[in-house]
């Protein structure tokens, strides 16, 4: 054999061995459609409030041997009920029915702010999976989109007059109302958005299916509260067929 042969030898083995390397690598990326649904309980930070959060997302997830990488857009659903302190007014010189004056004391208690958002969100997180497990760490970006808020309460109106040693209440037919029921007309609340870390743990129940674990968490708000999310979620990925290159060489 001559020392061209060999040479020729050398180099298609090495070509062949570089080729080889290049389809083992390609064939350990795949490259995935995700769509997400998932339901959370859901408050406002610092203030007191409970609520629950539904949410849908599509987006592409990337896997290469253990990391994935999932980039995705989002919309979410916010419902809370944030509880306010008892607000009283007192107003003197009121007249009654009969034009009696008296000072009634205006009382609005167990104050409850029904908030509603819809949300529209990019999450961007990064993970690993072994087997069947997997987690993800990384940040959502989401902007307010719409929003109203509409507070609703107890009512008392306590009638205080010069001439009775104790105010009067419970008398609806005169207007004095203990613990009525009251409603105000939703009003649209100013939007806003945040900044969330977010991570999210599950189980692959097959090739297409798994299940996980999640948490919000905000850092950055245009608002005074931060959102907290805790929740599950089901996710459905649609992978593209693996492929594997394959290169003759001629000698």
């Amino acid at each position: 054999m001559t020392i061209e042969k060999v040479n020729s030898l050398l180099r298609n083995i090495a070509l062949i061995v570089l080729f080889s390397v290049a389809c083992t690598q390609y064939a350990a990326c795949q490259h995935a459609f995700r769509f997400s649904a998932d339901f959370s309980y859901a408050r406002d930070i610092p203030v007191q409030s409970n609520g629950f959060a539904p949410g849908l997302s599509i987006g592409y997830r990337y896997k290469y041997k253990h990391f994935i990488a999932d980039l995705g857009l989002g919309a979410q659903y916010r419902f809370r009920v944030n509880k306010l302190e008892t607000l009283t007014n007192i107003v003197e010189n009121e007249l009654d029915e009969v034009g009696t004056p008296y000072t009634g004391h205006h009382i609005w208690d167990k104050r409850k702010d029904q908030k509603q958002n819809i949300g529209i969100n990019i999450p961007l997180r990064f993970g690993g999976e072994w087997n069947k497990f997997y987690f993800l760490l990384g940040a959502k970006f989401n902007v307010d989109i719409w929003g109203n808020s509409k507070e609703k309460g107890l009512y008392t109106l306590l009638a205080d007059y010069e001439r009775y040693m104790d105010p009067m209440t419970d008398m609806p037919l005169h207007g004095f109302v203990l613990d009525e029921p009251y409603t105000n007309d939703a009003v649209s609340s100013r939007l806003g958005w945040d900044l969330r870390v977010c991570g999210e743990i599950g189980y692959k129940l097959s090739k297409i299916y798994s299940v996980g674990a999640f948490v919000e968490a905000g850092v950055v708000s245009s608002t005074d509260v931060k959102p907290l999310l805790i929740g599950a979620r089901l996710n459905i990925l649609l992978r593209g067929k693996e492929k594997r290159r394959c290169m003759c060489l001629d000698d």
